[in-house]
């Protein structure tokens, strides 16, 4: 492999650039180092519309984020919530669309 270098060249090796991806919440070889948090519905309040999702402050959530809801095992989406209170190891957010159930993964919402 050739050494590039020049105004704006990455001259760190394959390792360390997957590291740098990872510490700014992005993952190696997706194409998108700024891909958002993800988690799971870890309750939610029947009849309230409300979900308590497993992502909070500490995974850099903010009130207002989206989140797409992933139905169980399927990658379909099943609905969209939007938090509505952050805590450092939780969040709350209500059901804008769809439907959320216990157990099922969350991705941040990307326009």
């Amino acid at each position: 492999m050739a050494a590039v270098s020049g105004p704006g060249a990455d001259v760190r090796s394959g390792s360390d650039r997957g590291r740098a991806a990872r510490l700014r919440g992005g993952v190696q070889g997706r194409g998108n180092a700024r891909q958002g948090p993800e988690g799971l519905v870890s309750a939610r309040h029947p009849g309230e519309g409300l979900v308590v999702l497993s992502v909070a402050s500490e995974q850099g959530v903010r009130i207002g984020m989206r989140f797409r809801i992933e139905g169980g095992t399927d990658a379909l989406a099943a609905g969209l919530v939007e938090v509505l209170r952050v805590h450092a190891d939780l969040s709350e957010a209500r059901i804008l669309e769809g439907n959320a159930q216990r157990g099922d993964r969350v991705r941040t919402e990307t326009p």
